[in-house]
């Protein structure tokens, strides 16, 4: 009889364990959505750049952040994998002309790229 308990406890414990870690699978899908500008959002800003249509959906992603010693750490712009410029670069395409829009914050723009991203990066993905 407790060998029949501690079993069917351990079978509890195993589903409890596999459903919490389910649960965390989608509450991180979730977020990473906030991290992507879509083709339909672009287009439904009606404005002529990318960078003022970004601006207008996420305007955090193109914000210059200040060090404390008073340097400038610009947001890096990539498009189709290829270091671009700053986000600047962004007033040269049209939103018609994007896929998607995506960001990374400091941590995973310098894990991927290095020491000179830590204002974040915004990769743009063009129309084929």
């Amino acid at each position: 009889m407790h060998g029949r308990i501690l079993s069917s406890m351990a079978v509890g414990l195993l589903l409890l364990g596999g459903c919490s870690a389910s649960t965390q699978g989608e509450g991180d899908a979730t977020t990473t959505q906030f991290d992507v500008i879509t083709q339909e959002q672009l287009a439904a800003t009606n404005q002529r750049t990318a960078y003022d249509a970004i601006r207008q959906l996420q305007p955090r992603w193109v914000t210059t952040r200040r060090r404390s010693t008073g340097m400038v750490d610009p947001v890096w712009v990539y498009v189709d994998g290829a270091r671009r410029g700053d986000v600047e670069e962004l007033k040269l395409i049209e939103p018609s002309a994007i896929l998607e829009v995506r960001h990374l914050d400091a941590t995973d723009a310098m894990t991927m790229y290095g020491t000179g991203h830590s204002s974040g990066v915004i990769l743009v993905t063009t129309m084929p």
